[in-house]
């Protein structure tokens, strides 16, 4: 998972291991997405893209608001789809 052409997390389990603990400081995520688009590769496989918005409300209180771009491949599991190859952008304020 990558944001800005950086690696953030090397892996699902990097990934958990950093949600879990974030989320002792977080009271609110709030999550939204803006013209998605997705695009079916197979029957199995499909790539989404997306704006978003996202505002994280830590236990004091404090909003932090940020906003960019999403995209990544989903893969169609047993019982559900999971995102791959996450990448995010962030605009830039004003933007």
């Amino acid at each position: 998972m990558a944001s800005d052409g950086d690696l953030v997390f090397s892996s699902n389990a990097v990934a958990d291991s950093v949600v879990a603990i974030r989320a002792t400081t977080l009271r609110a995520i709030d999550l939204r997405w803006m013209d998605s688009r997705i695009d079916s590769l197979t029957p199995d496989s499909a790539v989404f893209a997306a704006r978003f918005t996202e505002a994280l409300a830590d236990s004091s209180g404090q909003v932090q608001n940020i906003h960019g771009y999403f995209t990544a491949v989903a893969e169609r599991q047993a019982t559900d789809w999971q995102f791959r190859n996450l990448h995010w952008s962030l605009a830039k304020d004003g933007e």
